[in-house]
Order: structure tokens, then C-alpha cells, then sequence
């Protein structure tokens, strides 16, 4: 130690000072809240940065776009369909349109080979019970998913139906219906009409399928 170090420390021990505060346990709660919220920050800001790179690579958007969803049904999308055994459309109860407790509405005003009702629901035949042409279902929902559809990437797409939200399912998907066993399902249109949501499969096209839901009534 110099001269002047031990000049200073004597000088130290002769001054009169007040007490140091203990600053430490005071200080340290809000550093450490201080970084907590920087970390937080940094991390949405990563995540944010990851949506924004995956909305950008067409390939990773099967990651973040997982359903679609209009008012009572709901699509999931899955990179391969969950293995069903293939059997027939279980439609509910037999019964008639003034059963279904609603309005219920008709392609062209034409009445079905069939009517089934479930809860809340109805369902159309148009064909044979073997081999039906069209199934429509109809049904008041009050916001819930009630028909669980689960499809592969590239065969599901939102479409509008006389300005109503709508969705079409191309190719074979499972459905899950209300009160049924899950089942693999063909081309399928579901759409939002007033306060009912309908659902119609068949053989038919995207086109063709939009025609017959305008021609509800």
C-alpha cells in the first residue's frame, strides 16, 4: 500500500458519516422484475418473427392454420385421416318434415325420399336409403361446433354462399356427427342460412354443390 492509499483509510476512519441503507434487497426484487419483463418481451417478439417466417413458406402454414369453422361445424386439418371403419350414414330417427320443429328448407321445393330427425337437427334423403344421391342435414345451433369434420391439407376451402360464410370439403374426410359413430364422408358443403346451418354431401362438384344451396327455399 502507498503512502496515499493508507493516508486515505486513515482519513476513512476519522470522518463521521451516516449509515449506508440497505439498498440491495429493495433493489434487487426490481431488477429482477426488470428482467423477467425483458424476457417476456423477447419472447413474444420470437414468436411473432416465427408466425410471421411460417405465414410467408406456404409449405409451414398446414402448421398454424389447423381448422376452419363456420357456425356449427368445424374442420380440422390433419396430415393423414385417422383410420375408420367405412359404413353408412346413421341419420337418426325416422320422421317427417313437421317433426323437426323448424322451417325446414328444400333444393328447388323439393321434398326428400326421407326424413330423419335428430337433436336439434334434420336430415334429408334424396335417393336411396343403399344409395342416396344427397344427404342435407339442417339444424339451429346456438354457436357450438356441432359436426366435427377432419380432412387432409389442400382439400378444404371457405366459399361463399349468397354472401353466407361457407365451407368445402373436396374428396373423402371423417365426419363426426351428433350422436353417431365417426365415418369417412364424400365431397361436402357446409354454409351458415339465416339461423340454420346446413350440411350437404354428395357426388357432386363445388359448383354444383353452391347451386343446390342456393336453391334452398
Amino acid at each position: 500500500m502507498t503512502e496515499l492509499e493508507r493516508a486515505l483509510v486513515t482519513l476513512g476512519r476519522e470522518l463521521d458519516l451516516p449509515p449506508v441503507p440497505a439498498l440491495a434487497a429493495a433493489v434487487r426484487p426490481r431488477l429482477a422484475r426488470g428482467s423477467r419483463r425483458r424476457l417476456w418481451l423477447a419472447l413474444a417478439a420470437a414468436v411473432l418473427l416465427a408466425v410471421a417466417v411460417a405465414l410467408a413458406v406456404p409449405p409451414a402454414r398446414s402448421a398454424i392454420l389447423r381448422f376452419f369453422h363456420i357456425r356449427g361445424a368445424q374442420v380440422s386439418i390433419v396430415d393423414r385421416l385417422p383410420a375408420v371403419p367405412r359404413r353408412g350414414a346413421a341419420l337418426g330417427t325416422p320422421g317427417t318434415l313437421a317433426q323437426a320443429g323448424f322451417r325446414v328448407l328444400l333444393p328447388h321445393g323439393q321434398r326428400p325420399d326421407a326424413v330423419y330427425l335428430f337433436t336439434g337437427g334434420v336430415w334429408l334423403r334424396y335417393g336411396s336409403a343403399a344409395h342416396p344421391r344427397l344427404l342435407l342435414a339442417e339444424f339451429r345451433t346456438g354457436g357450438g361446433a356441432l359436426i366435427k369434420k377432419v380432412a387432409s391439407l389442400g382439400r378444404v376451402e371457405y366459399v361463399d354462399v349468397g354472401g353466407s360464410p361457407g365451407i368445402w370439403v373436396a374428396a373423402s374426410h371423417v365426419v363426426y356427427l351428433p350422436g353417431g359413430e365417426p365415418r369417412l364422408a364424400g365431397h361436402t358443403l357446409l354454409w351458415e342460412h339465416g339461423v340454420l346451418t346446413l350440411r350437404l354431401e354428395g357426388k357432386v362438384t363445388k359448383s354444383q354443390a353452391r347451386a343446390i344451396a342456393l336453391a334452398v327455399r
